[in-house]
């Protein structure tokens, strides 16, 4: 049996939001990943941090842990950058996620629209043929 338009459309919706759902998903898992990305960078700051700060530290420690701090630093503002752009892909994968769920629903809708109307008409046309069936055959002069 072939399929209507309609029928076909709403197949392709379906697969077009179940796609948004997966990009969606993978979006959120990144950007988690990119937050935890964040706080492994600001803690090995902080781990280094203690180890030059501990009183039984000698100075070579203090001294290359001032010459890494830049770079600790650097491996922050990087990891912050990418997970703000992981926030904007997120974002962007949430909206295309919602207009696909709109698209999917409209569709959804109006083919349960003109399935009704499609009984609507099937019950009058049934009616009318019981109705014609009670007329008499002739009608009187």
């Amino acid at each position: 049996m072939s399929r209507s338009p309609l029928e076909t459309l709403l197949k392709l919706r379906k697969q077009e939001m179940e796609r948004a759902e997966q990009v969606f998903e993978t979006a959120l898992a990144n950007e988690e990943q990119a937050r935890e990305a964040v706080g492994a960078a600001e803690d090995r700051i902080l781990q280094e941090q203690q180890v030059a700060s501990s009183p039984d530290c000698d100075d070579t420690l203090v001294e290359a842990f001032g010459n890494w701090l830049p770079i600790g630093r650097e491996a922050v503002r990087q990891a912050r950058r990418q997970e703000q752009q992981l926030v904007i892909d997120t974002a962007v994968a949430q909206a295309a996620l919602v207009a696909a769920r709109t698209a999917y629903k409209t569709v959804e809708t109006l083919s349960a629209q003109r399935k009704e109307q499609a009984r609507q008409k099937m019950l009058k046309d049934e009616q009318n043929q019981m109705d014609d069936l009670r007329r008499p055959l002739h009608s009187p002069l």
